[in-house]
């Protein structure tokens, strides 16, 4: 049992340094595409958490996208994602070439475009935006294992440092 309980704590500790903390300094550092990628990528590693698979199941990309956007994130995220659009133009060209869709556009404060808005084919990203509903997100699942909510699964985070 204490095994098991230090493994969730390092878990959580991963989860809370990676996605927000680092996260949190890239964009601070003006690094707002790196911090893109990861964003991009967390959603799935989120959804991965919330099935009943071990991690590394084989073929699980799209259905863990779409568990985590259906458990832990707001309905605009699942209305960006009609017809996968989310997880093809985003997830899907990071994932493989490390660039999101033309089709997907970075936009500031400044702009007249809403954060997950598909205007005219475009998906419109905030990172600000964007980084507080990972932020979100991940605290939600934090709390899910906090609470027991989860069924553990065992990660091994020994070769990652952090």
């Amino acid at each position: 049992m204490f095994k098991k309980k230090a493994m969730e704590e390092e878990l959580k500790y991963f989860l809370d340094k990676l996605l927000i903390q680092d996260v949190r300094k890239l964009i601070d550092n003006e690094q707002e595409y790196v911090a893109l990628i990861i964003m991009a990528q967390s959603i799935e590693t989120l959804g991965a958490f919330l099935d009943a698979k071990p991690f590394r199941a084989k073929a699980q990309s799209k259905k863990r996208f779409n568990l985590a956007l259906k458990k832990l994130f707001t309905y605009k995220y699942r209305k960006a994602n009609d017809k996968f659009f989310l997880y093809d133009k985003l997830r899907n060209h990071i994932a493989h070439i490390l660039i999101p869709s033309a089709r997907v556009e970075l936009i500031d404060s400044t702009s007249q475009a809403k954060h997950m808005d598909v205007t005219s084919g475009t998906l419109y990203i905030s990172i600000e935006d964007f980084y507080t509903d990972v932020k979100s997100a991940t605290e939600q699942l934090i709390a899910m294992i906090n609470n027991g909510e989860l069924k553990y699964k065992r990660l091994d985070l020994s070769k990652v440092k952090i």
